[in-house]
């Protein structure tokens, strides 16, 4: 199926799906989220989606911006995104805000967990460990994507409508959910 064809959740799903099954782990790509850090491929993603910010999203888009991650650079990090919370998604905000909430909080949280294992600290490490066991499942971008998917393929998933509030949802099922 062409990714500008996708109409509904389960066209996104099937597009989706193919892709990821269709990308070889290594390829010539200078970034491939097979190749990088989860933290990269967000990064990615969020500027991407920053991009786009200002359109409606579609089905079609956000495949698009999903696939385009894997071969776009990532926006360095920002110091002040370690400032963020974990997102509450039922919290009364701007659609485009609830994708940014998520993702912003998700890249800081990574961000640092990656300094903390740099320093090579052993109590660090330890500290870090309990942290991803705790809030993340999902470490790579492939068990991410596929589990997000995953659960929007569900059937006793609901139909969701396409917003950035429903991507900001398909990012937290990556992270959380097995």
């Amino acid at each position: 199926m062409n990714v500008q064809a996708v109409d509904t959740q389960k066209d996104f799903v099937a597009v989706t799906t193919q892709f990821l099954l269709n990308t070889p782990p290594e390829t010539s790509r200078p970034y491939t989220g097979y190749m990088v850090s989860l933290e990269h491929y967000l990064r990615s993603l969020w500027a991407i989606s920053r991009v786009h910010r200002h359109e409606r999203l579609t089905w079609s888009l956000f495949a698009q911006l999903l696939q385009g991650a894997l071969t776009m650079p990532p926006v360095p990090v920002d110091p002040l995104w370690n400032r963020h919370r974990r997102p509450n998604l039922a919290a009364r905000r701007p659609d485009f805000e609830h994708l940014r909430a998520v993702i912003v909080y998700q890249i800081a949280d990574l961000h640092y967990i990656n300094e903390l294992r740099a320093t090579g600290d052993v109590r660090a490490i330890r500290q870090t460990e309990g942290h991803i066991e705790r809030h993340w499942t999902n470490r790579s971008v492939l068990s991410y994507l596929n589990t997000s998917i995953g659960y929007f393929d569900n059937s006793r998933t609901p139909v969701f409508p396409c917003r950035w509030h429903t991507m900001a949802v398909f990012l937290q099922v990556g992270q959380r959910y097995e």
